[in-house]
């Protein structure tokens, strides 16, 4: 977590210089403000590596198999996710760990909406530092409120079975 804190507060120092990342499809802005990733070379590895453990007692003890870990991404003011499903073939077992943000009002955070198995929804407020666990291509996941704030940064980690 730390290494990747000091990625994003070295990318938002030259903030309009991150890289504009291609529109991801369940993300929606109110102008288009795209979002924007903070590239973190060979951390993503070292991070996906690190975090097989975590992922795989959360699991059950089952045997996991890395296929990404996506981020930084940056969300931008007035963003929101449409509610979906991820990749069954690639995010079965998936983290989301939040890295920082600069929100309009503290007292107003972004949570993120997760369906659990028996349809009840859950508001997850993440602090800087955190990470949630969660089946990201059999719960319903998204963030139904807009976004308000300079950016929002999370990384993402997925995983599926080996067996």
């Amino acid at each position: 977590y730390t290494k990747m804190a000091a990625k994003v507060a070295e990318a938002v120092a030259d903030f309009d210089n991150i890289r504009v990342e291609p529109r991801p499809d369940v993300i929606y802005e109110d102008d288009f403000k795209e979002t924007r990733f903070v590239d973190i070379g060979s951390l993503a590895w070292e991070s996906i590596n690190a975090l097989k453990p975590l992922h795989e007692e959360w699991a059950g003890g089952i045997e996991l198999v890395p296929t990404s870990a996506y981020g930084i991404r940056l969300y931008q003011n007035g963003s929101s996710l449409v509610m979906h499903y991820d990749k069954v073939q690639t995010h079965v077992i998936s983290s989301i760990m939040h890295i920082a943000h600069e929100y309009e009002d503290e007292d107003e955070p972004w949570p993120i909406q997760i369906e659990d198995h028996d349809g009840n929804m859950h508001n997850i407020v993440m602090e800087a530092g955190d990470m949630v666990f969660y089946e990201s291509a059999k719960a319903l996941h998204g963030r139904m409120t807009k976004f308000r704030g300079k950016y929002y940064a999370n990384i993402f980690v997925h995983k599926y079975y080996l067996n």
